[in-house]
């Protein structure tokens, strides 16, 4: 039996099973899979895990059984919905108001629109402006210059054409911005602004030094209080494209990696590794060496979480973890909350308040606070660890 999944377009395959050998198209190496199991069934569905933007396209399934052939194709289309707009006051300019929206973070490129409080478009034109990130997404800045005669609510409108989602914000604009400001008027803004700067800046500081004080005594309280733990990955979980070593203390990514056995323990499509200790009460600190590493993710897992999980992970899958990818730092909460550290984290300092319900991630290097769960635990939690297709170590310190 012969099954074969490409892209219209491309002349490789991104899949052929024939003579019961699996080949995987060079672009998708690693992050397919299809059911053996199910070929006997007449499944011969595809899985892309991690998939990407540039993975869009038509995909076209042939299968011969050599006595007959049928062929059928699918369109997977992609689109990821951006922040909402910013809008901001750019000030006066030729008698008018001139305002700015900015959104980040679409795909396909999305459409732009100004209206009144009315929902009618503006008739004054507006500018647009996008641009495109390494990652395929992309953002948009728009310019509209309001006369007086266009005072009252004014809304950004930034959506899909492909399938019509949208976000949007507004701003109120009062007759009285378009008089011009008396130079008093200036002066008294300016300082309030640069007052408002300083208190700012003030209170950032504040929290930075905060920070590092908390983790400061974190390194150094009594040791009866935090407990070292000394943790090593377990190899009976980890995926088979993962080596561990032999001292359980470093794992990377091995795409030609073979004879690995199978068992339940084991990830089949999330690239992950679960550590041999447990933990269900106390506090517990450890330490991961990620210097090198374009991806990551560390965290923490309930001992019954899924070994067929693949895609991003959060709490309502039994994690509860920190991801670097594509450049950026995020905690996979439900809200994917943006962690912005000092500069690029090259170890990650993980500490366990078990009966507290809470787990913080740190910079070890900068001593800085990154980001804390808070939540209820009910079962033992593992260590989880998460190289992704790195062939650079992720090591236990």
């Amino acid at each position: 039996m012969e099954v074969r999944w490409s892209r219209e377009g491309h002349t490789h395959p991104v899949l052929l099973y024939r003579h019961q050998q699996e080949t995987q198209g060079q672009d998708f190496v690693g992050r397919l899979a299809l059911s053996r199991a199910g070929l006997e069934k007449g499944n011969v569905s595809l899985v892309i895990r991690e998939f990407r933007l540039r993975d869009e396209g038509r995909y076209i399934c042939f299968v011969d059984s050599g006595l007959q052939y049928h062929r059928a194709a699918v369109e997977v289309k992609v689109s990821m919905t951006g922040s909402a707009p910013l809008v901001s006051l750019d000030g006066h300019q030729s008698g008018g108001i001139a305002l700015s929206c900015d959104s980040q973070g679409w795909y396909p490129k999305p459409e732009v629109q100004w209206i009144d409080q009315a929902g009618s478009p503006f008739t004054v034109s507006s500018r647009s402006q996008f641009t495109q990130t390494p990652n395929g997404l992309y953002s948009v800045r728009s310019q509209i210059l309001l006369s007086g005669q266009e005072q009252g609510a004014v809304s950004c409108v930034v959506r899909h054409g492909r399938d019509g989602t949208q976000v949007q914000s507004r701003v109120y604009i009062s007759e009285g911005f378009f008089k011009p400001a008396q130079p008093w008027i200036i002066s008294t803004v300016c300082f309030v602004l640069f007052s408002v700067v300083c208190l700012i800046f003030i209170i950032y500081v504040f929290k930075m030094r905060e920070g590092r004080r908390k983790l400061h005594q974190l390194y150094y309280t009594d040791k009866s209080d935090i407990y070292k733990a000394n943790i090593t990955m377990d190899p009976e979980t980890s995926h088979s494209k993962l080596k561990v070593s032999e001292d359980g203390k470093c794992v990377q990514f091995n795409k030609d990696q073979k004879g690995v056995p199978d068992n339940p323990k084991r990830y089949k499509y999330w690239p992950g590794v679960l550590g041999c200790e447990a933990f269900s009460s106390g506090k517990h600190y450890w330490e991961v060496k990620v210097d090198g590493l374009d991806h990551w993710d560390l965290g923490v897992a309930k001992e019954s979480v899924s070994r067929e999980q693949f895609g991003d992970i959060q709490p309502s899958d039994g994690y509860w973890s920190i991801w670097f990818v594509y450049n950026e730092y995020r905690a996979l909460d439900k809200k994917r909350t943006i962690i912005k550290p000092k500069q690029t984290v090259q170890t990650v300092g993980i500490y366990l308040d078990y009966d507290r319900g809470r787990l913080s991630f740190y910079d070890v290097e900068e001593q800085l606070h990154l980001y804390t769960f808070h939540n209820k635990f009910t079962e033992k939690l593992y260590p989880v660890f998460n190289p992704w297709e790195s062939t650079n170590p992720l090591v236990l310190i």
